[in-house]
């Protein structure tokens, strides 16, 4: 599969930031320029995605326009993906990110019956 970029990594309250690492915080490729990892942690929350796992290079949405954008690293700007509670009966969101145009989507997963 053809990829932009060597991995993606998110970091955010759910994995204190990156230091849990019994989290698993690393995205998988799961099609050509698809991105995939199954969050599930108290909502609403914010995560900001990382590249290289350095301080200096990481992703969010300013703008709120769907697409990730790349700040300055230092820049004072809050730059995270703000993810909302996922609408009933599901427990979980997949996030989903398209690593050609940097456009991000969140997915239902889970039940909350089971």
């Amino acid at each position: 599969m053809q990829r932009r970029v060597p991995q993606f990594l998110l970091r955010g309250p759910f994995n204190t930031w990156g230091f849990d690492s019994g989290i698993t915080s690393k995205m998988s490729q799961t099609a050509d320029n698809r991105w995939e990892l199954e969050l599930m942690t108290n909502w609403p929350t914010i995560v900001e995605v990382n590249v290289f796992g350095f301080n200096e290079y990481f992703y969010g949405d300013t703008d709120g326009d769907g697409i990730m954008d790349r700040l300055p690293p230092n820049s004072v700007a809050p730059n995270y993906l703000n993810i909302s509670a996922p609408p009933k009966p599901h427990l979980a969101w997949t996030l989903v990110i398209d690593d050609k145009t940097l456009a991000w989507s969140l997915e239902p997963r889970g039940q909350s019956i089971v």
